[in-house]
């Protein structure tokens, strides 16, 4: 048995058995259309192969129908044609996901064709856990990376992921073997202050459709307006509606079944019984995936009133996620993270715009940002992306004066709206965990919004506003780098002065997708340095991650904690040690040979805020540059400059000079 590639709905691999897992259909593009192959079958060789006619199988095809051979996944196209794999079971499921609209096979693999192929699983990321197949891995990798681990055999057999979700027993299982009765149950005129009593049983139907059936059950204990639902037909067809808890189990819509009452509801406590069987966790498992991608590829391309003015490239401010190669040139099999960007829009902002719409759509672990829409006091509406106007946040405004982004590598997760005296909106969408920036916030109103699309989200974003004058050449490189970087875990209040003169890594403006991180360890006006024992540097051709450790206050009882900027994959061991003259000696002294050890004082004064940038390879995030601050006296600045041993030199990544500097703010 055999698995070059996993099924890009359910992600478990497409295998040379059993049936249900060997038995697929690729959706493939040639040139510009997008076809569908039958029911084709892998046997575990290198070629993927269907009959290129959608209504037949593998094993109906006589030998004069045409077979076609597409290649998949990570292999690299050939004239123009290129596929994506899925069980055949899978699609059957994506098929009754999307009901009575007509599945789009252009907007379905525009969306597979935005997802990278990481090189710790066989398949797709969605930036989703496949409905627990997978496990974030959280110690090897920031939050933001998408990183989760291979799938074990313990959780695909957890999942039940090997059985077949589109088996047909799974049904009988659940059908009554005896008719159960239940007695019909009336309603009585209500005692007492039941405000329910006043609505008929219609509008009362109509609230339990809404509510979850245990929440159901316990509303008919506290309201005896309730009591009938036992009895209600719409109650419990609800029960089995397409997004419901029960809608996993479609056959009770299909066929025309003329199901009772007491018949649905039998099936529904025995599908709860049932929850425990593998079939039907994968069915379930299957299907919740399979509404998800209904809905994802349900929300068109829309771009309408869009700018008819050109301006230069250099005069838009930009933010973007970490963009690989346009389409056209891409090597499936280099394509490992980030996102690709096929699409850009140009937008003006009405001078009396009114309101902005954000589509948000739950990726599963993550959302993403999916559309805009600004809307004039006219009613005129200037839209860019995935818009769905009936699910869209609205945000009143009367001036458009820039977004807060939160950008994640494979596009942006969360806005903030700011309108006129920098007011802004809370966050749409999810920050946690995310790199924020405030490039995109402006002085003036923005007169223009530009925004890049990959095949179902927002992977980039510019503005064009007021204060950039026709020849001004030196806006953007004068820009603080506070407002200009990308920021993790949030950008850095006010109050702290950065040490930005001495700042030497990459132009955040030209470095692409760069987060730099920073960690706050002094405390409130540095109270905590005190307690500061010591600063770890983890390191294995490049910087990992930087470790302050302290000490618990005896005296008050405070316990301080150690904060880490960074992946630090292994204990290291830290040691300390005071001079006569109160600076704090540190050595970092590792057991562990990928660990270099530092012998020499690195950083001479205890400091309260320490940021680097960063820069990702293909198995580790690294940072290039580390920078130190601290803020005793905040109207006194003072740069110095340390050079550290040439041991500790190959930590940095620096072109000028073999040592690394180590700049500090004091």
């Amino acid at each position: 048995m055999t698995c070059d590639y996993s099924c890009f709905l359910c992600g478990i691999g497409v295998l040379s058995a059993p049936p249900s897992a060997s038995q697929n259909w690729l959706l493939y593009r040639d040139g510009t259309d997008v076809f569908v192959t039958g029911v084709g079958s892998f046997d575990g060789s290198s070629e993927w192969k269907a009959p290129r006619d959608p209504l037949l199988r593998w094993d109906s095809m006589s030998e004069s129908d045409d077979q076609l051979h597409v290649p998949v996944m990570r292999q690299t196209v050939v004239n123009g044609r290129h596929g994506f794999v899925l069980h055949s079971a899978c699609w059957n499921l994506l098929n009754k996901a999307c009901g009575p609209a007509r599945l789009s096979l252009e907007r379905l693999i525009s969306t597979c064709e935005s997802l990278p192929f990481p090189l710790w699983f066989n398949g797709v990321s969605w930036g989703h856990d496949y409905e627990g197949l997978l496990k974030l891995d959280n110690d090897g990798a920031y939050p933001w990376m998408e990183r989760f681990f291979t799938p074990s055999i313990a959780t695909i057999n957890e999942t039940g992921a090997m059985s077949d979700p589109n088996d047909a027993s799974v049904f009988r299982m659940m059908l009554p073997t005896t008719m159960p009765h239940f007695p019909t149950i009336t309603r009585q005129s209500a005692k007492g202050a039941d405000p329910f009593s006043r609505f008929p049983w219609e509008i009362c139907e109509m609230i339990l459709a809404c509510v979850r059936t245990h929440d159901a059950l316990n509303l008919r204990l506290a309201s005896r307006s309730f009591l009938p639902l036992f009895s209600s037909l719409s109650f419990w067809l609800s029960r089995f509606e397409r997004d419901s808890e029960r809608g996993f189990i479609f056959e009770v819509r299909e066929g025309g079944r003329n199901l009772g009452v007491e018949t649905l509801l039998q099936i529904h406590h025995n599908s709860k019984r049932s929850l425990a069987t593998s079939a039907i966790l994968n069915r379930q498992r299957t299907w919740n995936l399979a509404r998800r991608l209904a809905l994802l590829i349900g929300t068109p391309l829309v771009s309408n009133n869009p700018s008819q003015r050109t301006f230069d490239s250099g005069k838009w401010i930009r933010i973007a996620g970490r963009e690989q190669s346009s389409l056209s040139t891409i090597q499936w099999e280099e394509f490992e993270g980030g996102c690709h960007s096929t699409t850009t829009i140009c937008i003006n902002v009405p001078p009396d715009v009114i309101k902005m719409g954000i589509t948000i759509v739950n990726a599963g672990v993550w959302n993403y940002v999916t559309g805009i829409r600004l809307l004039g006091r006219d009613g005129d509406e200037h839209v860019a992306g995935y818009v769905a106007k009936d699910k869209d946040i609205l945000y009143s405004l009367s001036q458009l004066h820039g977004l807060r982004v939160a950008i994640g590598p494979g596009g942006v997760r969360a806005l903030q709206v700011v309108s006129e005296g920098q007011q802004a909106s809370e966050w749409i969408g999810n920050v946690e965990g995310v790199p924020q920036s405030d490039r995109l916030v402006a002085g003036a109103p923005i007169i223009s919004l530009s925004v890049t699309l990959d095949g179902y989200k927002v992977t980039g974003l510019a503005i064009h506003d007021n204060q950039v004058k026709p020849n001004d050449t030196i806006f953007l490189p004068t820009m603080s780098i506070r407002r200009t970087a990308l920021w993790y875990p949030s950008v850095p209040p006010d109050g702290l002065l950065l040490n930005e003169d001495s700042f030497t890594g990459q132009d955040p403006l030209s470095a692409g997708y760069q987060p730099l991180s920073w960690i706050h360890f002094g405390g409130k006006e540095g109270k905590s340095l005190k307690h500061v024992q010591g600063l770890l540097v983890q390191s294995s051709y490049g910087l990992h991650a930087t470790v302050v450790n302290t000490k618990p206050d005896l005296r008050t009882c405070e316990t301080l904690r150690r904060v880490q900027a960074g992946v630090c994959l292994i204990k290291l061991n830290i040691f300390s040690r005071q001079t006569p003259s109160n600076e704090i000696m540190v050595d970092a002294l590792s057991p562990v040979s990928s660990s270099r050890n530092l012998s020499q004082n690195l950083i001479s004064t205890p400091t309260q805020l320490l940021y680097s940038s960063y820069h990702e390879q293909k198995r580790m995030p690294r940072s290039t540059y580390l920078s130190c601050l601290r803020l005793e006296k905040p109207d006194q600045a003072k740069f110095v400059e340390q050079q550290a041993s040439p041991e500790f030199a190959g930590l940095f990544q620096k072109d000028r000079s073999a040592a690394a500097a180590v700049d500090m703010l004091m």
